[in-house]
């Protein structure tokens, strides 16, 4: 909603001159000076009047960069909207994996990246959606987010997480966005054996309960 408004105008003999003021994001840039050559009723060219060029190529910028930063706020908004979607679908409810399954694909990149922790491989998007998720999903698990932000290359988190009743504390964590998709994934520095021990408490309590089943199914049979 920036405002420009013409103090002087006339005509001239090859076309037109004006003076404009321009309020950029609610900040007067003050006035420039500008010209056109006219041809056949229409401008053909423009341009900033002598002297003028300074002011004029600064409030182009200020228009350029106010609405680059517009979008660029637009868009980190969605990310966090997007992430914060995503980790309350894990609410301890039944069905958090499927809730969850489309906003996976349009969060995180085809090609994720995840380090679960020094020693371990990385794991790619096929391990996060299909194992991991549906893991945490199964014993209605919770997970919620203390922290949430924008980085210069991404975001950084703070997640507490309940696995099976137990409150296993926080982890930070922080991704790197390309394209407007998360592509990298691990836990911020200090916090690796805290992530790795809630991956392996997730997976494991998950292992031991279809253990557990499979030999209640062994003695009732």
């Amino acid at each position: 909603e920036n405002v420009a408004s013409i103090e002087e105008l006339e005509r001239t003999a090859t076309g037109l001159k004006t003076v404009i003021r321009n309020v950029v994001k609610g900040k007067d840039l003050g006035t420039t000076a500008q010209r056109g050559i006219v041809k056949n009723g229409r401008v053909i060219y423009w341009e900033a009047a002598p002297g003028e060029e300074a002011k004029f190529q600064m409030m182009v910028d200020h228009v350029l960069d106010a609405n680059v930063a517009d979008r660029v706020k637009s868009h980190d908004d969605d990310i966090l909207i997007q992430f914060r979607s995503f980790i309350g679908c894990f609410d301890g409810t039944p069905g958090a994996s499927e809730r969850a399954r489309p906003i996976v694909e349009n969060l995180f990149d085809s090609k994720l990246c995840i380090y679960t922790g020094a020693d371990e491989e990385p794991k790619d998007i096929c391990w996060f959606r299909d194992v991991f998720c549906p893991s945490f999903d199964e014993n209605e698990n919770v997970a919620s987010i203390e922290e949430l932000e924008r980085t210069a290359t991404g975001l950084k988190t703070v997640i507490r997480n309940v696995v099976k009743g137990k409150d296993l504390g926080t982890t930070a964590q922080r991704g790197i966005v390309k394209n407007g998709r998360v592509i990298y994934w691990e836990a911020a520095p200090g916090e690796e054996a805290k992530f790795q021990m809630m991956v392996d408490h997730v997976l494991d309590a998950n292992v031991a309960d279809r253990v557990k089943s499979h030999d209640d199914d062994i003695l009732i049979q």
